[in-house]
C-alpha cells in the first residue's frame, strides 16, 4: 500500500494523505507520492522535515512526560525498600543518577536547541555525564 499526499496548507506544510494502490485515483485528488511525518499529539500531517517547532515540541514533550512517569516505579521501589529496611540492589548512586536523570528531562525544554534534539535514554545520559 502506498501513501499519497497534498500540501493543505503552504505555510505550515501541513499535507493531507490518503492510503491506497489506486494511483489514478490519487492523482485526480491532486496527490502524490510524497515523504510525509505526523505529529503525535495533534494527528496531522506535515512534509518530512518540515514539521512547525510547535507541534514537534509537543510531541518532544509528550516523549518526555512518558520517560518521566515510566521512572516513578523505581523512585518508589526504593523508598519503600529503605524505609522497611530491606537489602536493595539499587546503590544510593543509583538513585542519585535517577535524580540526575529525571532533572535533565525536566530541564530539556530549556536547551537551546529544543525542539530539534534527541533524548537521551538514562544509559545515554549516565555514560555521557561523567
Amino acid at each position: 500500500m502506498q501513501m499519497y499526499s497534498k500540501i493543505i496548507n503552504e505555510k505550515t506544510n501541513e499535507a493531507q494523505v490518503g492510503f491506497g494502490d489506486n494511483k489514478e485515483y490519487f492523482e485526480t485528488l491532486g496527490m502524490e507520492l510524497k515523504e510525509v511525518e505526523q505529529c503525535r499529539t495533534s494527528g496531522r500531517w506535515y512534509l518530512k522535515g518540515k514539521m512547525p517547532a510547535e507541534e514537534k515540541a509537543a510531541d518532544l514533550r509528550e516523549t518526555r512526560d512518558f520517560m518521566l512517569s515510566s521512572l516513578d516505579w523505581r523512585f518508589d521501589r526504593y523508598r519503600e525498600q529503605k524505609i522497611l529496611g530491606i537489602e536493595t540492589t539499587d546503590s544510593e548512586q543509583d538513585f542519585i543518577d535517577l535524580l540526575q536523570y529525571k532533572q535533565y528531562l525536566r530541564d530539556i525544554t530549556k536547551d537551546p536547541a529544543f525542539p530539534d534534539i534527541q533524548i537521551k535514554t538514562f544509559e545515554e545520559f549516565n555514560t555521557n555525564k561523567g
